[in-house]
């Protein structure tokens, strides 16, 4: 019996992080904050707690759109933009208006550093605002749009270099469109530079994530071999995350892959009729 087979008649002990399929947790400015002298776990840069006000309190709205969109703006401008006053609204008539609001601000950033482009001048904004709107266009159906965000952000990373947390966010967007070949390439690409980096590493939530778009992507290709073997990876760094940095991660890893191991049986039976 193989280890995904084992898996799946046994209870589970494992998985991630609760994020958009689309959308890792940002690698900016990655300097952990200090423990809390109440011993609660390490806060890390990329934790957000969501605002509780009536416009954030839909839950279409959490995390990780409500960080995505907020971190790209002031706190001045945030309360300038008096979103509660438009709590009212449907779910579609919110992200239309924080898509406008994201695209002024955009608009405003060129203006400010133009005629040289935004990604040259003020790179960290830049992609900031990218993610913003990618997130915005998922969540609104906005495919080609989307496309097209992920295509330019994975084209403009630090210093003319290959932007990686496009290309993170595009294997996701392949995923969704069943292109699961060309998705496990974007996420043997991704997978090593968020294993490697310094303020991540193997146990990272963002590693484990692309750790899981990897077996999902074999899954459905039928390699189920390989997925076995990145899923023993998993399971073992997973389990070992409690003598680590990231050990107030761990449940919700577990809970993650209880998630996604129902589907194991379907996915390898997908896999196996396509190949």
């Amino acid at each position: 019996m193989t280890l995904l087979n084992t898996w799946l008649h046994t209870p589970c002990l494992v998985p991630q992080i609760t994020v958009c399929r689309c959308n890792s947790r940002l690698i900016n400015n990655m300097t952990p904050l200090k423990a809390q002298s109440d011993d609660r776990p390490e806060k890390f840069p990329w934790d957000f707690d969501d605002p509780n006000t009536p416009f954030w309190n839909d839950p279409a709205l959490k995390s990780p759109l409500s960080r995505n969109f907020l971190t790209c703006f002031t706190a001045q401008e945030v309360t300038d933009m008096n979103l509660d006053a438009s709590a009212h609204l449907i779910k579609d008539k919110k992200l239309s208006l924080l898509l406008h609001l994201l695209q002024s601000k955009y608009e405003a950033r060129k203006a400010e550093v133009a005629p040289s482009p935004l990604y040259e001048t003020a790179w960290e904004d830049w992609q900031r605002l990218m993610v913003g709107f990618i997130h915005l266009q998922d969540l609104s159906g906005l495919g080609e749009e989307q496309q097209n965000s992920l295509e330019l952000l994975m084209k403009h990373g630090r210093d003319g270099k290959r932007n990686l947390v496009g290309v993170n966010m595009m294997a996701s967007f392949k995923m969704d469109q069943g292109k699961y070949d060309d998705a496990e390439l974007l996420v043997r690409e991704a997978l090593p530079w968020l294993q490697e980096h310094e303020m991540l590493g193997r146990d990272s939530p963002q590693a484990l994530g692309c750790m899981r778009r990897l077996i999902e992507c074999l899954w459905k290709q039928g390699k189920i071999d390989e997925a076995d073997k990145v899923l023993g990876e998993y399971r073992t760094l997973v389990t070992d995350m409690g003598n680590g940095k990231f050990e107030k991660y761990q449940d919700e890893e577990k809970e993650e892959m209880e998630t996604l191991l129902p589907k194991a049986p379907a996915l390898m039976c997908v896999g196996q009729s396509d190949g």
